[in-house]
């Protein structure tokens, strides 16, 4: 195995390991910052992690100890600023390499950096099932009871909008219920995230939706919506926001229609 190993990193002429990190606590006024990434925590999400910190998830900090003794953050900085906003931290947990100087350790911050994404909306969604909050956990068990589910497919009675759903759930959940329902008429199984943004916000407009869902799906449906959709966001000047998704639908159900139906946005 250890030979197949090496001949890989030889073959491919991957990189050579650095130095090993071992492993410190350190207190928190010995850390200093370098110049190349002061900035880079805003204070609004330093004061959000402080009031919410937990040192299983914040983890290691990566630190880079100096030939004269001194030790550098490199990795974990909104980490620190959060650290001190609070009086029962005093030490962090670091992993700490020998570093070079200055360059070495920015090099080290973008390699630590560089490679990262953000958590997808489906894996905070069913991290949250998984750990009972709520309303995800009811919502979860909600879907699956009326045959949906979460992916990020997007097939036939799959939700991508997942994001979306939740927020319009905590404001009104009988209307994202309702939304969800005529959606998957309209759409033909389909549960489009713009089509669903729309929908729900005419429910809570007032619209009787489904008195116009038989209009909806003989106009074209789904893709006469998103036509519409488009058209009205292009037309306003604006993005595919909520009222730009109900104004679309909206447009359509006052199609041919002598008493027009009149929102305010």
């Amino acid at each position: 195995m250890v030979s197949e190993t090496m001949s890989k990193i030889e073959r491919y002429k991957w990189d050579k390991l650095d130095a090993k990190c071992v492993h410190k606590r350190l207190p928190i006024s010995a850390l200093k910052i370098g110049a190349y990434q002061r900035g880079e925590a805003s204070s609004f999400g330093t004061t959000s992690k402080a009031a919410h910190y937990s040192r299983a998830a914040a983890g290691a900090v990566v630190v880079g100890e100096r030939k004269d003794g001194t030790y550098w953050l490199v990795d974990g900085l909104q980490r620190k600023l959060a650290a001190e906003k609070r009086a029962d931290i005093t030490h962090l947990d670091c992993m700490v390499f020998p570093s070079n100087g200055e360059r070495h350790e920015a090099e080290v911050f973008l390699l630590c950096n560089r490679g990262r994404v953000a958590v997808s909306a489906l894996h905070k969604y069913y991290a949250s099932v998984r750990a009972g909050f709520e309303p995800e956990q009811t919502i979860n068990t909600w879907l699956e009871s009326n045959g949906y589910r979460v992916t990020n497919n997007g097939h036939r009675k799959e939700i991508k909008c997942v994001t979306r759903f939740v927020n319009s759930w905590k404001l009104d959940t009988a209307s994202a219920k309702s939304a969800l329902f005529l959606c998957d008429e309209i759409c033909d199984g389909f549960i489009n995230g713009f089509v669903y943004e729309g929908i729900w916000v005419l429910l809570r407009k007032g619209v009787d939706v489904a008195a116009n869902k038989q209009k909806l799906i003989r106009l074209g449906g789904m893709n006469a919506i998103l036509h519409e959709i488009n058209a009205t966001a292009i037309l306003s000047g604006k993005s595919k926001t909520w009222s730009t998704c109900a104004a679309g639908i909206l447009s359509l159900i006052n199609k041919r229609r002598q008493k027009k139906i009149h929102i305010e946005f």
